[in-house]
């Protein structure tokens, strides 16, 4: 016989589990953030060997997915500019991916907390 976690209990792990995946999300971003301000500038736009995106293009790429995330599941955020691959520079993706981090509902503070600690 199975038995039933008390619904508060569950509310419980997934309020954790929402805080949990805020920071990871802040922290994954603050990392992100830290390749671009360090990177060789002629290895932003240079072509990797094979079928594979530039550098440019992956982070357009994922800041263009956060932009179609943020306007299909919270349509009452103001959803950022996408980037253009070919056109972007790297203080453009900055910018923009700071403005879509915080549209996608993570706060400042707990961005700012957990960029003091990396």
């Amino acid at each position: 016989m199975t038995t039933r976690q008390p619904k508060v209990h569950t509310q419980q792990i997934h309020t954790q589990l929402g805080r949990a995946a805020v920071q990871i999300f802040a922290a994954n971003d603050r990392i992100n953030q830290i390749l671009i301000e360090h990177l060789d500038p002629a290895a932003w736009r240079a072509k990797p060997p094979g079928k594979t995106r530039t550098i440019a293009a992956i982070f357009t790429h994922m800041h263009n997915v956060r932009c179609k995330w943020v306007r299909l599941t919270a349509p009452h955020l103001k959803v950022p500019p996408q980037l253009n691959r070919a056109h972007c520079a790297p203080q453009q993706v900055l910018a923009v991916m700071e403005n879509s981090l915080l549209a996608g509902d993570v706060s400042k503070q707990t961005h700012d907390t957990i960029s003091k600690q990396l």
